[in-house]
């Protein structure tokens, strides 16, 4: 399993939208957000693939400037 830490930001009036899209998928978890709009998620994936894909999908969620990997963990056992 490899384990991702991804910043989102958003406008500050569509955070609380996007951290409830968030929440609502089964491979990622919000952790921190702030009145700026900022958010880390970290996210869960089988391969480097599927991490990406999931990259994509938060930075194509409504609400969302940007979303960034600014930490990767491969291989993570459970």
């Amino acid at each position: 399993m490899n384990l991702s830490a991804i910043l989102v930001t958003a406008l500050p009036d569509k955070l609380p939208g996007l951290n409830n899209q968030i929440s609502l998928l089964p491979w990622a978890e919000t952790h921190f957000h702030d009145e700026e709009g900022r958010l880390i998620v970290t996210v869960e994936s089988m391969s480097i693939q599927e991490d990406q894909n999931y990259l994509r999908e938060l930075q194509a969620l409504p609400g969302t400037l940007s979303a960034e990997v600014v930490e990767f963990w491969p291989n993570i056992e459970n």
